[in-house]
């Protein structure tokens, strides 16, 4: 939890396209592993996470 909601609004638009994709690869894998571990409320928040990441992403490409 605190990996992804370290990233605030501001800091990821500050970042390049690159640096989000491995932000969210990270997230990923983390997500799988959880659900892996049958722990579905942390993937769950992952999910939830890497979706605010990738819509933020989208506002900066505009």
């Amino acid at each position: 939890k605190e990996k992804a909601a370290a990233f605030s609004n501001d800091r990821l638009l500050d970042m390049d396209f690159s640096k989000i994709d491995n932000i969210i690869s990270g997230l990923e894998e983390e997500m799988h592993m959880a659900a892996k571990e049958l722990d579905f409320e942390k993937a769950a928040f992952i999910r939830d996470e890497i979706t605010k990441i990738k819509n933020i992403a989208n506002i900066q490409n505009d």
